[in-house]
């Protein structure tokens, strides 16, 4: 078979992600606080979209949030790349700034984000599966609209 028509009919054949092995999962956080107060309790930015069955055509919440984990991913792997004396200019590199973007796109979608408030978020890694324990990959200044 021609390579140039094996990769058109590649995006048809599935990918089994689920025989890789399991590594721990990013996840990102966010707090909000009005000007003035002090910053509120760490909430998880992230909710897992609910299935349906037309989710099997039309998936575009599924995908935007397979693209947020993938965006984390990025992030994790440009802070491990990233020279540890420099790491204050980690808010400039394009990651980190998408990051920044998806957090004030969630905020404004729940209508928690208005003129003259702060937040701040923060990426930390599972350690163990069911349980509480994170560590902290980064911690973002607190940013103020």
């Amino acid at each position: 078979m021609n390579r140039r028509v094996f990769q058109l009919f590649r995006a048809w054949v599935p990918s089994w992600r689920f025989f890789e092995t399991h590594s721990e999962q990013a996840v990102l956080f966010y707090r909000v606080a009005a000007a003035g107060d002090e910053m509120g309790e760490w909430r998880p930015a992230l909710q897992r979209p609910r299935r349906s069955w037309y989710s099997i055509v039309l998936n575009g919440e599924g995908n935007l949030h397979l693209a947020c984990y993938a965006l984390l991913d990025q992030l994790e792997e440009d802070i491990s790349e990233f020279d540890a004396a420099q790491l204050d200019s980690f808010s400039h590199t394009p990651s980190y700034q998408l990051i920044q973007n998806l957090v004030c796109f969630l905020l404004h979608k729940r209508d928690e984000l208005r003129s003259g408030c702060k937040y701040q978020f923060k990426v930390s890694r599972i350690l163990s599966r069911g349980a509480d324990a994170f560590e902290e990959i980064l911690v973002s200044p607190v940013h103020r609209v």
